[in-house]
């Protein structure tokens, strides 16, 4: 369910990384773009983490962030 989890995400508008933080252990994060695809999953096992964005296409993104088997969603803009 969404919100359940306290997540920050921080830069956004991020360019080449995003920091991922919460108080709970993530497991991992999807990255969907706005076709609904799929662009990138991260292994976390941490309760932070930076995600290197290098490579990937300006503009909005959602993430989804695994923790403890909840689910948190949260958007964030790329940009060049």
């Amino acid at each position: 369910m969404d919100d359940v989890i306290a997540i920050n995400i921080f830069p956004n508008p991020a360019n080449i990384y995003i920091n991922v933080q919460s108080e709970h252990t993530i497991d991992k994060v999807d990255i969907i773009d706005e076709t609904g695809s799929l662009q990138k999953t991260v292994s976390v096992n941490n309760t932070q983490k930076a995600i290197n964005l290098e490579g990937m296409t300006s503009g909005h993104y959602i993430l989804i962030i695994h923790s403890n088997g909840q689910l948190a969603k949260r958007k964030i803009v790329l940009i060049e």
